[in-house]
């Protein structure tokens, strides 16, 4: 069939033409230009498909280009056969183009739809509209992120007070700022990257203390922790810290953020405070205690003047008395004795006994004393000194100074059952602004000091905190006042000094006093005073005393009276003013300070106003220096402390007697 098809005796198509060369040609020169064009348009189709390998639907291109080819191609074939009977070539030729036309349009129709799809020029135009202006919005809110990312890192940067910085989900350090670097002592390129728990103490990390930290943050959202930490150098500081978690918007942990602060001065500030407020505390408590004590030894005495005045009566009448009766008396007295040193005790505690101070070398105080301390503390106790060259000398009581040493000299010797070690010690120290802000009623300065240091048994802490109070003692019933140790204390703060106690269960106790400086010479340590003379001074004049104590007055009366005196008695300011003006002759007025209503000193100044030649002697329970502070006579006055014996009174009556009238004015003076 093929061979027939291709070998019949058609004429060339020409023949149709009449092989009228015009016709030829036209259809010729038509169908090769038309073939040629066909051709190239396959090409710029192949060209653009193969350049733009993103086209969508670059299969229909190729397919076109195809068809377009294939329709060339025929037209080259319309050439050939005007003049060569190819008849069947050309009709499969066609054949061929038919196919691939109703392929390209079949397919054509299918995607249509999906062209129609493809978004219009002025679609793309506001496409592209949208999408600049969400470009810019996009720019524009990266801008803000930037600039609010500075800020936060400035942020950051300035804080230099605390350490923040960020940690990834294992610990390691991812961020650090100035405040960290301050804080820690390390640099941002030698920490970034380091694992936290390296400003942990060795303890803490061998405890896992961080990675607990960590997951309690986790877990929690936020940990907070107060602990030791450690720096580059090695110190350590106190930390406040606090570890927050943090996650992305799916919950998922991606680090943690860590905020420290260094609290050390704040927590030596907060236990500076504690100390102070206890150290006001107990000096409140002393002084309270002081005072009561103080009112408790002025009552005291009024009772023991009577006592001993009562006994000193009856003994000037010795002869008239059975022996047992003496002995009696005696006993009274020994008790009378006691009551009055247990209340010179009492003073001195609560600082209001009368004190002889003078410059003191307490070297050679100390030195003096030894031989008396050997003898206390016996030959189970070893006694040393430890005196520094250049002590500074004090302005104090020498006799008292003693009495302290002897007074923890005893109480050493107590702490010592199986024998030890007393060390006295003396030196010179500067107590500085930070150690008299712990330490309430001591000022700043130079001081020269007396450590008593024994190898007993020493105190655990609550017995140091009550042992300056008086009565207060840890010794069997008889064993003890318990005004030991307050005497030494309210003699040295009475001295201006200061007493500090250091002790510890089995290492013995320490007990320091200071003593301010005194810049003038030495005396002769240890000089006491000491009053010596023949027979009672006794006197014939008219003498007024006024005493609210009934008994007491009842005393002092019958002592004057003993002496030879002209005695007129009163109860109270107002009857001893009406006195004076009744009675004539009176030369001296003997009056208490605490009358009731009007005091003594108001008496003395009234009394003295109408009679300028009338001599003062004023009596008391407590010691001048407290009256002074009190405002009830100057320290110039002429004062009987109590319980005083018929011999201070004689002294005390010729004394203001015999004065001459500059004397007694100067002596004299109540108010000022």
């Amino acid at each position: 069939m093929f061979q027939s098809l291709f070998e019949s005796g058609l004429a060339p198509h020409g023949i149709c033409l009449l092989w009228d060369p015009a016709l030829l040609w036209l259809h010729a020169t038509s169908d090769l230009l038309i073939g040629i064009s066909y051709y190239v348009i396959p090409l710029g189709l192949a060209w653009l498909t193969i350049r733009r390998r993103d086209l969508i639907f670059g299969w229909m291109f190729w397919l076109f280009a195809l068809f377009i080819l294939a329709c060339g191609t025929t037209h080259f074939m319309d050439v050939w056969v005007l003049w060569h009977p190819d008849y069947g070539v050309q009709g499969l030729l066609k054949a061929f183009t038919a196919v691939a036309s109703v392929l390209t349009a079949s397919l054509l129709w299918v995607i249509v739809p999906r062209l129609l799809a493809i978004p219009t020029p002025e679609q793309l135009k506001r496409v592209s509209n949208q999408l600049t202006e969400e470009t810019v919005r996009h720019e524009r809110t990266a801008e803000q992120l930037r600039r609010s990312e500075e800020s936060f890192r400035l942020l950051i940067e300035s804080v230099r007070d605390y350490a923040v910085f960020m940690m990834d989900r294992a610990g390691r350090i991812t961020s650090w700022n100035v405040g960290a670097q301050n804080i820690t002592g390390f640099r941002q390129d030698e920490i970034i990257g380091q694992h936290y728990a390296r400003f942990f103490t060795p303890e803490d990390q061998a405890g896992g203390k961080p990675m607990r930290m960590m997951v309690t943050a986790e877990a929690e959202g936020v940990c907070h922790d107060e602990g030791w930490r450690v720096r580059k150098d090695g110190t350590l500081f106190i930390a406040d810290s606090t570890i927050h978690s943090i996650v992305d918007d799916d919950g998922v942990l991606i680090g943690f953020s860590k905020v420290t602060r260094d609290i050390t001065q704040r927590r030596q500030a907060e236990r500076d405070l504690e100390q102070a407020r206890s150290a006001l505390a107990q000096s409140q408590k002393m002084q309270a205690v002081g005072q009561l004590t103080g009112g408790i030894a002025h009552d005291f005495n009024n009772m023991l003047t009577a006592v001993l005045g009562g006994v000193e009566l009856i003994e000037t009448a010795r002869e008239a008395v059975s022996p047992s009766v003496a002995r009696t008396i005696r006993m009274i007295r020994r008790a009378a004795d006691h009551g009055a040193e247990l209340t010179t005790r009492l003073l001195a505690f609560s600082r209001k006994q009368t004190l002889i101070p003078g410059i003191t070398d307490l070297n050679r105080l100390v030195s003096e004393t030894m031989e008396l301390l050997r003898r206390t503390l016996g030959n189970s106790i070893t006694l040393e000194m430890e005196l520094s060259s250049d002590v500074w000398p004090i302005f104090v009581d020498a006799n008292q100074v003693e009495a302290a040493l002897l007074n923890l000299a005893v109480n050493a010797r107590d702490a010592m059952a199986d024998g030890g070690t007393l060390t006295i010690t003396t030196g010179n120290i500067h107590l500085d602004e930070q150690y008299s802000r712990h330490h309430d009623e001591i000022a700043s300065g130079d001081y020269a000091f007396i450590a008593v240091r024994d190898t007993g048994c020493g105190m655990p802490s609550d017995v140091l905190e009550h042992a300056l109070e008086p009565f207060y003692t840890t010794k069997g019933v008889g064993k003890g006042t318990g005004l030991g140790l307050s005497q030494v204390y309210g003699f040295v703060k009475q001295s201006g000094g200061h007493v500090e106690l250091q002790s510890r269960v089995g290492a013995g106790t320490t007990v320091m006093m200071y003593f301010p400086r005194s810049h003038a010479e030495a005396a002769v340590a240890g000089q006491a005073v000491s009053r010596s003379g023949p027979a009672l001074p006794t006197g014939t004049e008219k003498i007024l005393i006024v005493e609210d104590e009934e008994e007491v007055r009842a005393y002092s009366v019958t002592a004057a009276r003993h002496l030879g005196y002209d005695v007129i008695e009163a109860r109270d300011a107002q009857t001893a003013l009406s006195l004076l003006q009744e009675k004539a002759g009176i030369s001296l007025l003997l009056t208490d300070v605490g009358l009731p209503g009007v005091d003594g000193r108001d008496l003395a100044r009234m009394a003295q106003s109408a009679h300028p030649a009338l001599k003062i002697v004023f009596t008391s329970g407590y010691a001048q220096p407290t009256l002074a502070e009190l405002g009830l006579l100057d320290r110039g006055v002429r004062l009987l402390p109590k319980p005083f014996r018929i011999e201070d009174l004689a002294h005390a009556l010729r004394s203001a007697l015999d004065a001459d009238r500059g004397d007694t004015d100067e002596g004299t003076k109540a108010s000022g």
